[in-house]
């Protein structure tokens, strides 16, 4: 046969499946005509078929050579690039693809992947967008248009989207499940539910489904359903080192939680998707000198509105340049005006989006990073894979988790004396290093309200209140606080949390109540609202009931600073420490409790001391403001003293 039979013979037996005979046959041809572009191009394509992506670039790009104005080598060449993860190339070469076919439906699709993957979602929301213009029946492009306007903040224009993918395809599981999310953001959790389930009628193995539908029972206060969940979820696909994160985070709100069973649970995470990569360790080159100008990297997905950011501000603001350079890896692509703070707060910053851990971990070996601190442990978005592929010589958990990560990779574990007591440390894959006063640095917000009189000035009753995520209210909590209103009975209860958006939340929770004897009409449930507005509605209460085991971060640190007392419950877990922390740290310890007597005793006696509820209202923001908690150059310096006693002990090896 001459070339152009042998081609065509490579080509039936490429359509046939029957690879390794078409790869002989296109070599065949390339051996007497080395310049041929259909051979160039379609070996390429079939060393990607076959997971050979670095070969199929070399191939694809070479018939390129010989031909630039084909579209289908481009957008190839694209999908080649996007596996590799060279998204900027890949853009490129699929924008290549639409200026030498403009209707190229699929090639929009692709760039819109790429820049969801890059995080630049309007641009994705315009490809899809003209994809459904050339092509308005494709199920798979609303889904895609839909996820990128959700993650832009348009959830009701992309459930929109995800219906018209359900219309054109009923059976869709996918579109189901984005739904899902999408009414999850949306609190409006029971449809939400529906939807998960709904997606696993159709696919029973789901994972992503079973996942979602745990976080969203998390949302509810539905804790063993969720941990239940994620657990099936792991069963599903126990290499997911993401699911199995869910599973430590949620374990941490049941109150027959131990630190012995936690520690194992983190330890079994480690091992099976922690210390395989051990192996991926590269010898670092760091200079050895215990005195000189560190560089310290802090990596999170959460350097945003969130408690890690509100927490981090002043800290970043209070470092000393002379002493440590900072660079923030921040993996999120929803930034706000706390991202836009902190990165002025660094001296380098780099968003990560579309970076896997692999890739991360070099950045941070290259940028020559002295101390990488951690700040997510197992919450969502964290990137404990790049810790284990220790890229930094001196590795640090602080701030965004509560208990141990597991790892060995991670040298050190920053928290204080309260937090974690002496003879705790033995539950910590990391060396405990305490803090001299508090693991935490609050920075109040300038916006926040002015504090107002108690209110039971005026109502003449005491009105309770939480604004804790409802995983925390367990019915261990529910069935305290229900004791407590009957021992104070002209009291009145205050609930605030996105999920009471959902009336079947807000009906299951005055059930809950009525269970124990409470008239649901003396139990008020809110649901979310903006920050400076959240922070105003402290005016409604006077006392803050602090939930347990799982007690208050963020939220106990605003209560306060709006004037309002918190009681709390302290145990042995460093999660239902931390709010007798805080108290410790502005005089109040007297309001954290060591059993559940003493919480009622505390928190009714409280309720009837109008004049002290009167003072702590008007003293309170001073007193904090003058504590150590806020005290962020303090808190700073200790911070950095940590981080060179690290230095030098490693320097020491």
């Amino acid at each position: 046969m001459n070339s152009d039979q042998l081609l065509q013979e490579a080509i039936a037996l490429h359509q046939a499946g029957e690879l390794t005979k078409a790869e002989a046959l296109y070599r065949q041809v390339l051996s007497t005509e080395p310049n041929n572009f259909n051979a160039l191009h379609l070996l390429g394509v079939l060393c990607f078929q076959t997971r050979r992506a670095t070969e199929a670039l070399e191939w694809i790009r070479e018939a390129l050579n010989f031909n630039r104005s084909f579209a289908l080598a481009w957008f190839n060449l694209g999908n080649v690039l996007k596996v590799l993860g060279r998204l900027e190339e890949a853009a490129e070469a699929y924008r290549h693809a639409i200026e030498f076919k403009s209707e190229y439906a699929e090639a929009y699709d692709n760039l819109g992947n790429v820049l969801m993957d890059q995080g630049q979602l309007e641009e994705a929301v315009a490809c899809y967008r003209q994809s459904l213009e050339l092509k308005p029946g494709s199920a798979l492009t609303h889904n895609s248009l839909g996820t990128a306007l959700k993650e832009a903040g348009h959830l009701d224009e992309a459930i929109t989207s995800y219906a018209q993918a359900l219309a054109i395809k009923p059976d869709y599981v996918m579109a189901h499940y984005n739904i899902g999310n999408a009414r999850k953001d949306q609190w409006q959790t029971d449809e939400a539910i529906r939807h998960y389930r709904q997606a696993l009628q159709l696919d029973p193995d789901h994972v992503d489904s079973y996942n979602n539908l745990g976080a969203t029972f998390r949302d509810q206060g539905l804790i063993q359903e969720s941990i239940d969940c994620f657990r099936h979820s792991l069963l599903l696909k126990p290499d997911s080192a993401r699911i199995h994160s869910n599973v430590l985070f949620a374990l941490n709100y049941p109150a027959d939680s131990t630190m012995k069973s936690l520690h194992g649970a983190h330890l079994d995470y480690a091992a099976r998707h922690a210390t395989p990569l051990a192996g991926e360790i590269q010898p670092l080159s760091n200079e050895l000198d215990p005195d000189r100008r560190l560089h310290i990297g802090y990596v999170s997905a959460d350097l945003r509105r969130h408690p890690t950011g509100y927490f981090l501000e002043s800290v970043l603001a209070a470092h000393d340049p002379s002493q440590v350079e900072i660079t923030c890896y921040s993996d999120t692509s929803t930034g706000d005006e706390i991202s836009a703070r902190l990165q002025t707060h660094s001296q380098h910053w780099h968003d990560c989006i579309g970076l896997d851990d692999a890739a991360l971990a070099a950045r941070i070996r290259d940028d020559g990073i002295d101390i990488l601190i951690d700040l997510s442990g197992h919450t969502a978005g964290n990137r404990l894979l790049v810790f284990a592929r220790k890229p930094a010589p001196v590795q640090v958990a602080w701030l965004g988790y509560f208990n141990t990560t597991g790892l060995d990779s991670i040298d050190y574990g920053l928290w204080d004396a309260i937090t974690v007591p002496p003879g705790n440390e033995r539950w910590f894959s990391e060396t405990v290093v305490r803090l001299p006063h508090s693991r935490f640095c609050y920075t109040p917000p300038e916006y926040a309200p002015v504090v107002v009189p108690p209110p039971l000035l005026e109502r003449g009753y005491v009105t309770y209140g939480c604004f804790n995520n409802l995983a925390k209210l367990t019915p261990e909590v529910i069935a305290l606080w229900a004791q407590l209103l009957q021992r104070v009975p002209d009291a009145r209860l205050i609930l605030k949390w996105g999920s009471f958006k959902d009336l079947g939340v807000q009906r299951r929770y005055r059930e809950l109540f009525q269970q124990h004897g409470i008239d649901p009409t003396r139990i008020d449930l809110r649901g979310a609202s903006p920050h400076r507005e959240m922070l105003a509605e402290y005016g409604d209460m006077d006392i803050a009931l602090d939930p347990f085991p799982f007690s208050g971060g963020l939220t106990s640190c605003e209560a306060l600073w709006m004037g309002v007392p918190v009681v709390t419950l302290a145990g042995d877990l460093p999660v239902s420490r931390q709010t007798l922390g805080f108290l410790t740290q502005v005089g109040l310890s007297d309001l954290a409790a060591t059993d559940p007597e003493q919480y009622l005793t505390i928190a009714s006696e409280l309720a009837r001391d109008k004049a002290r509820l009167q003072n702590l209202r008007l003293s309170l923001r001073h007193t904090m403001q003058a504590s150590p908690l806020c005290d962020a150059k303090t808190f700073t310096r200790d911070l950095e003293a940590a981080y060179r006693a690290m230095w030098h002990a490693w320097c020491a090896k």
